[in-house]
């Protein structure tokens, strides 16, 4: 499954740091070539005749970014927001774009259903998000509404995983460009 990839690529950069041997490098690439096939990159729009107040994935909500958990079923969750920092990081080692790309994704996507103050998806607080959904049938509905700690914790490690490795990316990476709009 695609945490055996993320899990290889934080192996291989940390057995790359420990060793400076090349070959961990080579290893994290493909690890993490491997784990973002897991990823939507398209939006699986939610069924137009189901009521977007009974469904935990809302409509017009973009799924791009959710990850398949496994085979074997089909479920979706934001795991991979742990890995925006690992992606962060092979952008600086191989310089191919690409990578930043995918770090941008994670770190901007799997919040898509976060609940933020006066946008709480029908969960209990600001904070709360639900472990996954499903985006074949039944299409937009998890197994369970409750909270799981590794749900933020993954959305936090990401985030100051990225801060921590580069201050200059992720300033750049987490910039709303129209931040600096003028208001009028």
């Amino acid at each position: 499954d695609k945490e055996a990839g993320t899990l290889s690529v934080e192996a291989y950069l940390a057995l790359l740091k420990a060793t400076g041997d090349k070959r961990w490098k080579s290893r994290a690439v493909s690890a993490a070539n491997y784990a973002e096939t897991w990823i939507y990159i398209w939006n699986v729009k939610m069924p137009a005749d189901d009521n977007d107040s009974g469904l935990q994935w809302k409509k017009n909500i973009p799924a791009t970014g959710l990850q398949l958990i496994s085979s074997g079923h089909s479920l979706a969750d934001d795991y991979m927001a742990f890995d925006v920092d690992e992606y962060a990081k092979l952008y600086l080692l191989t310089k191919d774009a690409h990578y930043l790309n995918v770090a941008k994704l994670l770190l901007h996507n799997t919040k898509s259903m976060l609940a933020l103050p006066g946008r709480i998806y029908d969960l209990r607080a600001p904070g709360w998000m639900q472990e996954h959904w499903s985006l074949a049938p039944m299409r937009g509905y998890g197994l369970h509404r409750g909270w799981l700690p590794w749900v933020s914790t993954s959305q936090l490690n990401g985030i100051l995983g990225l801060k921590e490795l580069s201050p200059h990316l992720y300033r750049q990476l987490s910039d709303n460009p129209d931040h600096h709009k003028k208001k009028n």
